[in-house]
C-alpha cells in the first residue's frame, strides 16, 4: 500500500505511524486501471476469436486410468 501510495508514515520517537492517504485517490486509481484494461479488451476479444481449437481432456479412474 505504501509503494502505490495509499498509505504514508512518519517516524516518531523512532516508531513509525501510519496514515491513510484520501480514499478517492484510491478510487482514481481504480478507474485508470479499469480504463486500461477497457482499451486492451478489444484485442484480448480478437486474439479468443482466432484460437479455433479448443482443448480437451478425458479423466480416466481405476485400472484403466494406470494404463
Amino acid at each position: 500500500m505504501i509503494d502505490k501510495g495509499f498509505v504514508t508514515y512518519i517516524l516518531k520517537d523512532k516508531i513509525k505511524r501510519y496514515q491513510a492517504v484520501d480514499p478517492t485517490l484510491i478510487l482514481n486509481s481504480y478507474k485508470e486501471r479499469e480504463q486500461k484494461f477497457e482499451d486492451i479488451l478489444p484485442q484480448l476479444k480478437s486474439l479468443q476469436e482466432l484460437s479455433e481449437e479448443k482443448q480437451q481432456a478425458e479423466i480416466y479412474e481405476g485400472t484403466k486410468g494406470i494404463m
